[in-house]
């Protein structure tokens, strides 16, 4: 059956993570095997990339204890393990990707002071791209951050000293 032919359908998405569909397909051979191969391990990858990419940085930043605490609960966590199911490819394993990767940056600038501005400068980068990609889930991420810095000022002075605004 054709979806409206011959114009097809309407999308609403950004294509981004068609984008990354397209680079895991052509990894995989380009035609159509390597299309379906793509639609099952695509969202699987993402999130060994992110688990390793994230607890990575964690451990090299503050410590082996928090990028193995990071590692283990990313890969068991049911509600964000659940948004990178195989076989059932979705933008939202994309947009937690992001998500999660600014909100790791916000939380390495506000623990190192004197380099905070850059990890600060890449959280809000990613906070952007992952505002276009699902804006509902980002704003949500952006107004509990809003919170959680007015209760950071508001036990730590210090903290307001830290550049918010970049």
């Amino acid at each position: 059956m054709l979806e409206n032919a011959p114009e097809g359908h309407a999308v609403s998405t950004p294509s981004l993570y068609r984008a990354w569909l397209g680079v895991v397909a052509l990894m995989l051979g380009g035609d159509g095997l390597g299309v379906e191969f793509a639609a099952r391990w695509a969202d699987p990858w993402l999130h060994l990339v992110l688990t390793l990419s994230v607890s990575g940085l964690l451990a090299w930043r503050m410590g082996a204890s928090a990028g193995l605490v990071t590692a283990l609960s990313m890969a068991l966590a049911f509600p964000l393990a659940h948004d990178f199911s195989p076989g059932a490819p979705h933008q939202l394993a994309l947009a937690s990707v992001i998500s999660t990767v600014s909100l790791v940056c916000l939380l390495i600038g506000v623990h190192h002071p004197p380099r905070a501005w850059r990890w600060f400068v890449i959280s809000a980068l990613l906070a952007g791209l992952g505002n276009w990609i699902a804006p509902a889930r980002q704003t949500v991420l952006l107004l509990g951050t809003l919170i959680a810095a007015a209760l950071l000022g508001w036990r730590d002075r210090t903290a307001l000293n830290l550049p918010w605004r970049t």
